[in-house]
């Protein structure tokens, strides 16, 4: 019986907690999103551009970021060699 309280008590304490942490945690993800968002953005500022992209996503962006890493890490040990 006491168990039960206890985790009523604990459901009802997270439950007024929950606009306070809810707000905390879209803060928080608010600002995950713009700061992947500004690396991303780094990223395509270096990488050569593409035509045939009007919008990169993510998955393009960073498929792209590797394989340009890729072409530049060949092309240096072509030149060692």
């Amino acid at each position: 019986m006491y168990c039960v309280r206890s985790f009523v008590y604990t459901q009802n304490k997270s439950t007024r907690a929950l606009p306070h942490s809810r707000a905390a945690h879209n803060e928080l993800e608010k600002n995950r999103r713009a700061n992947l968002r500004s690396y991303l953005d780094q990223i395509k500022a270096i990488l050569p551009p593409e035509y045939d992209s009007t919008r990169d996503t993510t998955l393009s962006l960073l498929t792209r970021a590797r394989n340009h890493l890729r072409t530049s890490m060949f092309r240096k040990k072509e030149k060692e060699e």
